[in-house]
């Protein structure tokens, strides 16, 4: 399920920002599931990394390589996970 789908109703993003979330999330998404065993939990996984994207977004944050590596620290550091590879 894509980011655009998890985007609040009332989100004022334009196409550009919603391209660059998109970006953030996919690349994000491709080094958990490549280095953390995400399982059955795979879209509940896939929800939580969109909703941490899209609230750096609305708080400011327009750098998809930060927007990425910040979620995906984030998310990480929320599951105990040892494994750091990005």
């Amino acid at each position: 399920m894509p980011i655009r789908s998890r985007l609040p109703s009332d989100s004022a993003f334009g196409p550009v920002t919603i391209r660059l979330l998109t970006l953030a999330f996919e690349e994000a998404w491709r080094a958990i599931n490549r280095t953390a065993n995400v399982g059955p939990d795979a879209d509940a996984a896939r929800d939580k990394l969109a909703r941490l994207i899209i609230a750096s977004a609305q708080a400011g944050e327009r750098n998809a390589v930060k927007l990425r590596n910040d979620a995906i620290a984030f998310f990480r550091l929320a599951r105990g996970d040892k494994d750091k590879r990005q």
